[in-house]
C-alpha cells in the first residue's frame, strides 16, 4: 500500500519566517529531491527553507530545523541552479502582489 504524500507548509512557516527576519536571513524557493525510502523517492519537486550565511532554518511542518548547507544541499540533492534567493523585502513584496507565500518564479510553474 503506498502511503499518502502530505503536502508540507514550507512555503507559508518559512516565508513567514523570513518576512521579520532582517539580519541577512534569504528565502530560498528551491527543486528537492525526495530521499530514499520515502513516498517520493527520487521525486523532484518544489520546496521552501531559508538560509544565512552557511546554515540552513527549515521551519516547516511545525519542525526547526539549523543544518549546515552543505549537508541540506546534499539531503535533498539541491543544485544551486534550481534556487531562487529572496531578501526581506523582497518576500515582503511578493507576497502581497502574489497573493501566496510562493513558490514565485516562472522556473517553478511546471512543479504547481
Amino acid at each position: 500500500m503506498l502511503k499518502k504524500v502530505r503536502k508540507g507548509d514550507c512555503f507559508s512557516a518559512n516565508g513567514r519566517y523570513a518576512s521579520f527576519k532582517t539580519n541577512n536571513v534569504l528565502l530560498c524557493h528551491g527543486i528537492a529531491v525526495g530521499q530514499r525510502d520515502s513516498p517520493i523517492d527520487g521525486k523532484r519537486f518544489c520546496h521552501c527553507w531559508c538560509e544565512r550565511d552557511d546554515w540552513v532554518f527549515d521551519y516547516s511542518n511545525g519542525k526547526n530545523r539549523i543544518i549546515p548547507k552543505v549537508i541540506y544541499y546534499l539531503l535533498g540533492n539541491i543544485k544551486e541552479e534550481d534556487v531562487v534567493r529572496y531578501t526581506n523585502e523582497q518576500v515582503l513584496i511578493n507576497s502581497l502582489k502574489y497573493g501566496t507565500w510562493g513558490p514565485w518564479d516562472k522556473k517553478f510553474e511546471s512543479f504547481e
